[in-house]
């Protein structure tokens, strides 16, 4: 590179950092918005409500006849908004620098809510619980698919009201946790004594309390956070307590029903193989269970979700519809295993679906077959097919215990859910934990693989 061309762009360089360095010099010396007048040292720590804050940042607002205020609390400066096109401009056009978040003492670092991606900071962690979410519910195509459930809930609470109006409330606070819990984890809450309900409840009144600012001196002053909890001025400490126990349990006992399904496929084939043996083939009409696994697995994501491609030879006609000759024809097996006449809540994974009352198999479901194809094309192998996957599952849940792996920090991580495409589209390569379920287990593989 040309000596003249490293001193252009040196030129260029410094003449860049002299407009910025000016600019910044302006914006310094330009007036805050106005405010209440601040006091030494503790700033407008004493005007600050700690309840009702919208109220009073209106109420200064058009004393100060300004859409922004100012206000100082503990040497950090609060900008509060008052009308919708100082919001557009500032949160909206200028979102590239006002997309993070402050700092959560009450509620990130004492009650345990970091774990909520909208209370993070604007990182990359944000952006990955971000991506996953709107992977799911970017679109209201997107997530039409929960409509079943929605309605599901929508008419159990309009039954609710016709039987006692005057809980309404009561009512439409179980309705959407009820959603919630559905979608999220495919449990199904049905009154307000139910645990999740009681648990998420009591945490989220917690958010609700410590998530407005300035409602807890400790978001002024984040030190007073290691002052004991036994000091008669510093409750804060024990609300943040008893407000994380549930939060924790809010996250955690959702968890516990999935692992209590793979509890329940334990127990039953511990029952029958008293931890003494492998299980067989001679096993499957003691373990409905594990074959309810089994075909709820091939349900749920079936190994081709659209058959292979058939060719109609000749007209044809259906419904009163035409069907030419010489057309492709795909069976839909992802459609027809995901129709919840047939199969309700078709997007959770529910072995129960496959079970009667009595734990036994419930004939009246039917198998899900189609995903091995149809008519004189159905899949030859469909019958060793489906006693791998039996034996594979009993095999697996027999030994072993499944959960997700962790990074060096200890936190989760989460399968990517991705798929490669194509007829048969496997997932890509994720991590997680498989570990023996007791030294016993592990000595009945090492037995096996030496006979």
């Amino acid at each position: 590179m040309p000596l003249t061309l490293y001193a252009y762009l040196a030129i260029l360089m410094c003449v860049s950092w002299c407009i910025r360095r000016t600019r910044r010099s302006e914006k310094a010396n330009l007036p805050l918005p106005p405010g209440p007048k601040t006091l030494p040292f503790i700033g407008n720590l004493l005007d600050a409500p700690s309840e009702f804050q919208w109220i009073k940042y209106h109420e200064w607002s058009k004393q100060y006849d300004s859409d922004i205020i100012h206000l100082t609390v503990a040497g950090s400066s609060l900008i509060v908004i008052d009308t919708t096109e100082a919001a557009k401009e500032l949160l909206d056009k200028r979102s590239y620098i006002y997309s993070s978040r402050p700092r959560f003492v009450m509620l990130n670092e004492l009650m345990g809510w970091s774990w909520l991606f909208a209370m993070m900071e604007y990182s990359d962690r944000w952006k990955q619980h971000r991506k996953l979410f709107q992977k799911e519910f970017h679109s209201n195509t997107a997530t039409s698919r929960f409509n079943p459930q929605i309605l599901k809930h929508t008419v159990k609470l309009l039954q609710r009201l016709l039987e006692s109006p005057d809980d309404f409330m009561e009512h439409m606070n179980l309705t959407t946790v009820a959603i919630i819990m559905d979608i999220g984890y495919a449990i199904d809450v049905s009154s307000k004594e139910d645990p999740h309900i009681v648990t998420a409840e009591k945490a989220l009144t917690g958010l609700n309390i410590a998530s407005l600012h300035g409602a807890f001196l400790v978001e002024s002053i984040p030190l007073l956070k290691y002052v004991p909890s036994w000091i008669p001025w510093a409750g804060f400490q024990n609300k943040a307590k008893e407000w994380k126990r549930y939060t924790d349990k809010m996250i955690k006992d959702p968890f516990a029903v999935v692992k209590k399904r793979m509890a329940k496929a334990w127990r039953e084939i511990d029952g029958v193989l008293k931890g003494k043996r492998l299980p067989s083939f001679e096993d499957m009409d003691r373990l409905p269970y594990v074959t309810a696994i089994a075909r709820e697995v091939q349900r749920w994501q079936p190994v081709t979700p659209l058959a292979i491609p058939h060719f109609v030879t000749a007209e044809d006609e259906y419904k009163g519809y035409r069907i030419p000759a010489n057309s492709i024809v795909i069976g839909n097996a992802w459609a027809m295993l995901h129709d919840d006449a047939k199969y309700p809540d078709p997007f959770a994974f529910k072995p129960e679906r496959w079970l009667s009352q009595d734990g036994t198999l419930n004939p009246d479901t039917k198998e899900p077959n189609v995903v091995f194809g149809f008519g004189r094309r159905i899949c030859p192998g469909r019958y060793l097919a489906s006693s791998s996957i039996w034996i594979t599952a009993a095999m697996l849940l027999s030994v072993f215990d499944f959960a997700h792996a962790v990074d060096e920090k200890g936190n989760r991580i989460e399968p990517s859910q991705k798929y490669c495409p194509g007829l048969i589209p496997s997932p890509l390569p994720f991590k997680c934990q498989i570990r023996p379920r007791s030294q016993a287990t592990r000595a009945l593989i090492q037995g096996a693989a030496n006979a």
